[in-house]
């Protein structure tokens, strides 16, 4: 018996300025820990002025692959974003999250859990505040360590270099402006904290978005998957929540600085499963 784990959700999030508001979950779904598909659907959205999209569609997938025999317990986790538009400053012909996982028979002298890949995660026609942006992805390394126990592996050995370079923060300036929002100090103390770290913590903030390029102001900050548009907010690209037998993906998240406030999450995918306790 095996219980699947799966989620999805287009966009979500809730606005702080100019007035107080919840954007409820667009185009989401989850899968029955049976397994089988589910999906969701939906035209053009808009919210307020402050966030649109044309398209959306997410699906799940969960079942048995045999393989040489072999039993797999497979999940695919899809959501495909078209048209999107964050006041005129974040835009995207598509964007596309995907997860997939296999669970395989237990190996020797490893925990059971899952491997999971983020293979396919894309940004397609993306453009910040008015400049085309290439983004430069590594779905590589985390094809090379597909599960928590590589992660926990590869920190305590010779690919720890490797590990923290995907990281979240890491490249962001050694000294931070004080000044800087509470979103911001958080993922730099965050980075710092596991940099020096022995062990690898429960969770880790990591990134598939080696840079991003194409953005050529000079008052726009671009570190890594991190970019800063002054009088609008901070951005961060293909966010990989790594833990125990999960991930989740986060094509992109928005901490929306003055005028306006608040926190979009954009592309969102999830998924595990384990066999019976």
């Amino acid at each position: 018996m095996y219980l699947y784990h799966a989620d999805a959700l287009a966009l979500g999030g809730t606005v702080v300025r100019p007035v107080p508001d919840i954007i409820e979950s667009q185009v989401a779904c989850s899968l029955p820990t049976a397994g089988g598909t589910a999906s969701s659907r939906s035209g053009r959205f808009e919210y307020k002025g402050l966030i649109s999209f044309e398209s959306a569609q997410s699906s799940l997938t969960g079942n048995v692959e045999t393989r040489n025999g072999v039993p797999f317990n497979v999940t695919r986790v899809s959501v495909v974003i078209e048209g999107l538009n964050i006041l005129h400053m974040v835009m995207a012909d598509r964007i596309v999250a995907r997860l997939a996982a296999e669970h395989g028979p237990k190996e020797p002298n490893r925990p059971s859990e899952p491997k999971i890949l983020t293979t396919g995660c894309q940004f397609e026609g993306l453009r910040i505040a008015g400049h085309a942006a290439t983004v430069e992805t590594d779905h590589g390394l985390f094809a090379k360590f597909p599960t928590y126990f590589d992660w926990q592996t590869g920190w305590k050995g010779a690919d720890n270099g490797t590990l923290r370079n995907c990281i979240m923060g890491n490249t962001l300036p050694a000294a931070l402006d004080p000044a800087r929002p509470v979103h911001f100090q958080e993922i730099h103390r965050g980075f710092t904290e596991q940099r020096d770290a022995p062990e690898l913590k429960p969770i880790v903030l990591s990134s598939f978005v080696k840079q991003v390029t194409g953005i050529n102001s000079p008052e726009i900050d671009c570190w890594g998957p991190i970019i800063v548009v002054p009088q609008f907010g901070t951005i961060y690209l293909g966010e990989v929540v790594v833990s125990s037998g999960q991930r989740r993906v986060n094509m992109l998240r928005l901490e929306l600085g003055s005028p306006d406030a608040g926190t979009f999450i954009i592309g969102s995918t999830g998924g595990n499963g384990s066999g019976y306790p």
